[in-house]
C-alpha cells in the first residue's frame, strides 16, 4: 500500500513534503485511494489489490479517480471515464469467462 500511495502522490504531482509532514493530508490521500478502489470494484467486484499495484487499466483509472477526488469532482468521474470503465468491466468479464 505504501508504494501505491507514493505512486499516487508522484503521478498527481502533490506536494510531497507537505504530505509527508501533514498527517491529515496523508490520511486524505489514503481515504481517496481506498474510496477509489471501492468505487472501481463496484463496476467489477473481481478487482483485487494486486490489480491496483500492477500496471493495469484498473490502476490507471484509480489514478484518475484520485485526481478527481482530490479536486472534489468525483461526481464527474463516471461520466468522463465511461468508456474506460466499460473496457475495464469487459476485460474482467473475459478473464472470468476464460477461467471457467
Amino acid at each position: 500500500m505504501a508504494q501505491l500511495i507514493d505512486d499516487v502522490i508522484n503521478m498527481l504531482d502533490f506536494d510531497r513534503e507537505h504530505i509527508k509532514t501533514d498527517d491529515s493530508a496523508k490520511s486524505k490521500i489514503n481515504i481517496i485511494i481506498e474510496n477509489g478502489k471501492q468505487h472501481l470494484r463496484s463496476f467489477h467486484p473481481a478487482l483485487t489489490d494486486e490489480d491496483f499495484i500492477r500496471s493495469t487499466r484498473a490502476r490507471s483509472l484509480l489514478f484518475d479517480y484520485c485526481r478527481y477526488a482530490y479536486s472534489n469532482a468525483t461526481e464527474q468521474f463516471d461520466n468522463n471515464f465511461a468508456a474506460d470503465i466499460l473496457m475495464l468491466r469487459q476485460e474482467y468479464e473475459v478473464k472470468a469467462y476464460d477461467s471457467k
